[in-house]
């Protein structure tokens, strides 16, 4: 079972939720714990507990956060302070972890995660989630409910990439939805799932050069598809070329009338 906790390590109830997380699991087996940054959530400290986990996995992920809490709320110290989360990153035995957050190294990754936490709606400090569920808070009984409850079969992360994507798309957030979808486009050029989503995405954020050549690819592939074709002619439409728009939208008239 792997579980997410989406908190911000400025924030005293993270301390508390890791205590009671840690009370929780006595005894358990079998649970991987990821941090996730809150949605509100955008520091080098946070970044840091990031980097962590793209490099050695939960286990490292665990003892940056740790750290990172304990410079904070036992030592008092600044964890903005790039010195102090040098220093906190060597004590974790992330010493390459300095070294990465003076470079744009975990940003992307940052922005992608708390986009996911905006879509699935997570608000409270701490947030904690397995698959599609949700718990709010860290009180102690209901927390031990949560893990005691049947495990949630979580769908692949490209499956999920699409569905959050789509959400930031349906909530006027095409340029959100770029985030999340470009890495797919990128691997999967030719899915048309992924196509077609990138292709709205780039035509409601007004890169209609983007959009142009994916509506046209689509086009290509399936002349019977009219929603590809639709796309076309409204994208060649807005880029000042009347005359090839009106080709493709009555095309697409015409069936409808049919």
């Amino acid at each position: 079972m792997r579980i997410e906790v989406w908190a911000d390590v400025l924030s005293p109830e993270t301390r508390s939720a890791k205590e009671q997380l840690e009370a929780a699991l006595a005894g358990r087996d079998g649970v991987e714990v990821v941090w996730r940054p809150h949605p509100s959530d955008d520091t080098d400290a946070q970044r840091l507990v990031h980097l962590a986990y793209a490099d050695g996995g939960p286990a490292l992920q665990g003892a940056v956060v740790a750290e990172v809490l304990a410079a904070r709320y036992d030592e008092g110290e600044d964890i903005t302070d790039p010195d102090v989360l040098a220093r906190v990153s060597d004590e974790a035995g992330f010493a390459q972890g300095a070294a990465m957050l003076g470079t744009e190294a975990g940003r992307r990754g940052v922005d992608e995660q708390r986009l996911r936490g905006r879509v699935i709606g997570v608000k409270v400090v701490p947030t904690f989630t397995q698959a599609d569920r949700m718990l709010e808070g860290a009180d102690p009984d209901e927390l031990s409910a949560f893990l005691d409850a049947d495990e949630e079969r979580a769908v692949p992360e490209e499956t999920q990439r699409l569905r959050h994507a789509e959400a930031l798309l349906g909530r006027r957030d095409p340029l959100g939805a770029l985030r999340l979808i470009e890495p797919l486009l990128r691997d999967h050029p030719g899915h048309p799932d992924v196509v077609q989503l990138a292709a709205r995405a780039y035509f409601k954020s007004a890169q209609l050069n983007k959009a142009l050549v994916l509506a046209e690819a689509m086009v290509e592939v399936n002349p019977a598809d009219f929603f590809a074709r639709r796309l076309l002619g409204r994208t060649l439409e807005r880029l000042g070329r009347s005359d090839e728009a009106r080709a493709h939208l009555r095309l697409v008239d015409k069936v409808v009338e049919e």
